[in-house]
């Protein structure tokens, strides 16, 4: 089973696999080429407008799921017992007065 990549190394891995070079995004983002590899190398991360404006220019568009909620998953409860069948008893003999 393979681990899933974080945001930003999802990220890092787009502009890598990305036909533009570094010098190129840093001209489109405004993001200086020495804070762009500092990023990709995992040095330093990068402020959330200009990670916006990273995605846009390689094309990602982000997903938010919500993971199950730990009550959710820990709503595993007793099951109710079963009850008894009814059975049929003689009711208790009445004595006999003399």
């Amino acid at each position: 089973m393979s681990k899933k990549l974080s945001f930003t190394d999802s990220l890092r891995r787009a502009i890598i696999d990305s036909d533009l070079t570094r010098y190129r995004i840093s001209k489109l983002t405004g993001i200086s080429q020495p804070i762009l590899s500092r990023f990709v190398s995992g040095e330093r991360g990068i402020r959330l407008p200009k990670l916006d404006t990273l995605a846009v220019l390689l094309g990602l568009q982000v997903t938010v799921t919500t993971p199950p909620t730990p009550a959710a998953t820990a709503t595993a409860t007793k099951p109710k017992p079963t009850p008894k069948p009814a059975t049929a008893t003689k009711p208790p003999a009445k004595k006999r007065s003399k």
